[in-house]
């Protein structure tokens, strides 16, 4: 079964699968990133053609203030 957010990167073109080390190494950080909210609700997006560009630490604790409010 296909999730709300790889169907969201499917259209944009933007779909990547970490391999099972990425994802191990992930885990043992505390990040599971196949999860989401209790209504499956994509709280916060950022997304970027290249991989490289990443967002500004700023924006992601922006976006998690608005979330806890």
């Amino acid at each position: 079964m296909t999730s709300t957010h790889e169907t969201i990167a499917t259209a944009l073109g933007i779909l990547t699968a970490p391999s099972d080390d990425v994802r191990a190494a992930q885990r043992t950080l505390g990040l599971d990133l196949t999860a989401v909210d209790a209504d499956g609700t994509i709280r916060w997006i950022d997304v970027r053609p290249d991989y490289t560009t990443r967002t500004e630490p700023a924006d992601v604790l922006a976006a998690a203030d608005r979330t806890l409010v």
